[in-house]
């Protein structure tokens, strides 16, 4: 069937070729699936998604960390180089200005691809039953119509599952989240548009990049959000790169102490 079907092919001409490789494609695929329900159709359908991860090249520890987090849940994503300022430039902390640059950047590159961007952090642990609860959570998303979407947050009494929220309702944290494709070029404009503005302006000045988001979303009422219920992940205990560091992170032997203590309480934790 399949060299007859190719032997087709090269007889049509150019104009229909590319209906009839469409349906021959479905036409190939279709047995399949029925022959082999095990394949993860969900996980097809995530492949429309540009997955990054943004990390600090000097911090191996959470790239490593990150990497066993993807493999437990069958991800694959890149990793973005977040970038260290020499100067707050009217951001709270130098830590800070470098968070918004990293997801600015991070936001540039996933635009080329034309698809969602999905966004994390290298502090990211999914939630034990993520397989599961994400093949729902983006299965009910896809029937929407929606622009920005928080798999994990920290908003408290939410019904389960998922849900829109109020363009005032401010999210906080940054550390996984997802904007759809259509969206993708208004938030970079929105976040450059702050960056921008002098320190103290009244329509947003450079802050944190989880306050820049829920402002921009305040003032872009149209903008659709959703969250899902369990948070679908949370971070991991982990020295900050984002604010200033602390005095016993800066001397070897706290430091070195404090780094078996936070692994002790992440397998505390799960």
């Amino acid at each position: 069937m399949v060299i007859f079907a190719v032997t087709a092919l090269g007889k049509r001409n150019d104009g229909r070729r590319h209906e009839y490789l469409s349906g021959l494609i479905a036409m190939l695929i279709m047995p399949t699936v029925a022959y082999f329900p095990f394949i993860n159709l969900a996980a097809e359908v995530t492949k429309v998604i540009s997955k990054y991860v943004i990390n600090l090249p000097s911090r191996l520890d959470r790239r490593v960390e990150m990497e066993e987090q993807l493999h437990r849940v069958g991800w694959h994503a890149q990793f973005s180089s977040a970038i260290r300022p020499d100067s707050t430039a009217g951001f709270p902390s130098i830590g800070a200005h470098g968070c918004y640059l990293s997801h600015l950047a991070t936001l540039k590159r996933g635009y080329i691809n034309k698809e969602h961007v999905l966004v994390m952090e290298d502090d990211l642990n999914f939630a034990p039953d993520f397989i599961r609860l994400w093949d729902r959570a983006y299965g009910e998303l896809e029937t929407q119509d929606w622009d920005l979407f928080y798999p994990a947050h920290y908003l408290q009494n939410q019904p389960e599952g998922l849900l829109t929220i109020a363009p005032d309702l401010g999210v906080m944290c940054t550390h996984f989240y997802m904007v759809h494709k259509d969206t993708v070029s208004k938030i970079i404009e929105e976040l450059e548009t702050i960056l921008a503005r002098p320190p103290g302006h009244p329509d947003g000045a450079p802050m944190h990049i989880d306050g820049a988001y829920s402002t921009i979303r305040k003032q872009n009422p149209r903008l659709r959000t959703f969250v899902f219920t369990p948070a679908l992940g949370r971070q991991r205990p982990s020295k900050s790169n984002i604010s200033d560091e602390k005095f016993y992170d800066r001397i070897p032997a706290l430091s070195a102490a404090l780094t078996a203590l936070r692994k002790m309480k992440r397998k505390a934790i799960g």
